[in-house]
């Protein structure tokens, strides 16, 4: 079994303001435990178990208010997003996706452009892109940048995250 690290960073820029949080009352536990409920509830145990564990790890950082911005099946679904891009065993090459979430194509909306990185873990990566974002003359909404170093089988198929 091969271990490899993982960045992953999101940049949402903003196009226009948010409304106001939607889940004020709510504490991140209560936010994150919901959204495993929900996963509970689409897939069978055996695929649930390492999903939870990336919701752990992938939110770990993020700040309860932006939690609380979310609408639970927009949380639900750019989780299941994420998921899915970081399938594949990262590179020596940064793989980069820009979007505008919209339901029918990826399972959730935004007012926001999303910007999601998957690199191996390199010094500065998100540093650099929020230069650049600046110079850009654009504002950014909220970052959620992890390290998570994940686990994988001779295929690079994920099985495992391991605790940092």
């Amino acid at each position: 079994m091969r271990n490899y690290p993982l960045c992953k960073g999101i940049a949402k820029i903003k196009k226009r303001e948010r409304d106001m949080p939607l889940n004020l009352a709510e504490s991140k536990e209560t936010l994150l435990e919901r959204l495993k409920e929900d996963i509970n509830k689409r897939l069978a145990d055996s695929k649930s178990e390492l999903l939870k564990q990336f919701v752990d790890s992938y939110y770990r950082n993020t700040p309860e208010m932006d939690l609380q911005k979310w609408r639970q099946d927009d949380l639900l679904g750019a989780t299941l997003d994420m998921w899915e891009f970081i399938q594949d065993a990262p590179t020596d090459t940064p793989r980069i996706k820009v979007f505008n979430p919209d339901y029918e194509r990826h399972g959730w909306q935004s007012t926001h452009t999303v910007i999601a990185v998957v690199s191996t873990d390199r010094p500065f990566i998100v540093d650099s892109l929020r230069m650049e974002l600046n110079q850009q003359d654009l504002s950014i909404h909220a970052i959620n940048n992890v390290v998570l170093t994940t686990q994988r089988d001779a295929k690079g198929n994920l099985t495992g995250f391991k605790k940092r």
